[in-house]
């Protein structure tokens, strides 16, 4: 299935350079790109984290869909919103600060959460969007728990990155403009390079690299079974 490189710190993709932003490509330098892929798993391992912090039992296994996770919310969003914002107030921080630590409590930024924190901080909900949808890393639907990128910068393009992609997203049975499964097993994104254009094509599933994909090893890959937060395929 080709070569599987566990990702480091020097070769990696900027999360903010996915399918959900119109800004055009440019090149991060590493360091820039390693803080980016931090601050992308510190919201992926969010669940295991914040949310003991919080009040809510991480690792237990919601339903298959993005309905019973927004129910998730309604049951046990008091307690975890009470946590966080007596957290807000007692740091006195901002409202990027806010958004960042409900997004690791739920995964994603309800509609319902901004309603919440606007009311009680008395802070108009138009502003919390204005912040959400000026920073790509905010999600608005939930997040699958896991995640594969596909290259799709110079070297990878050329050997078929796009071609891959929408072979994944077949597999994934994404409607469009959607980029997470409906079980929420798996979350899709582009990359417009994470410089490792010596093994492209490239994808990358929970943080370790498969190089020289094409759409039969992409199709295989999304099939096989995969622990939460592991990648397919790996011991």
């Amino acid at each position: 299935m080709g070569r599987v490189t566990t990702l480091s710190a020097h070769g990696l993709f900027s999360a903010r350079h996915s399918t959900r932003t119109s800004k055009p490509p440019f090149l991060v330098s590493l360091q820039a790109a390693s803080l980016d892929r931090a601050a992308f798993l510190s919201c992926r391992k969010g669940e295991t984290s914040l949310l003991r912090r919080y009040g809510r039992k991480a690792g237990k296994d919601s339903s298959s869909s993005a309905d019973n996770a927004r129910k998730t919310i309604t049951m046990n969003g008091e307690q975890v919103n009470n946590n966080i914002l007596a957290d807000y107030r007692e740091t006195r921080g901002n409202l990027i600060t806010l958004l960042q630590r409900i997004q690791d409590a739920y995964g994603f930024i309800s509609q319902e959460s901004v309603g919440w924190f606007s009311r009680r901080l008395d802070v108009p909900a138009s502003k919390f969007f204005g912040i959400i949808t000026f920073y790509p890393k905010f999600r608005t639907k939930p997040v699958g728990k896991n995640t594969i990128t596909i290259c799709c910068g110079a070297a990878c393009h050329i050997k078929g990155g796009d071609k891959i992609y929408e072979t994944a997203r077949e597999v994934l049975a994404l409607p469009e403009g959607e980029d997470t499964s409906a079980d929420l097993q798996f979350t899709i994104e582009k990359a417009t390079c994470i410089g490792a254009c010596n093994i492209a094509p490239v994808a990358i599933v929970n943080g370790q690299v498969h190089s020289t994909m094409d759409q039969v090893k992409v199709t295989k890959l999304l099939n096989e079974p995969v622990d939460e937060g592991k990648s397919p395929g790996s011991e």
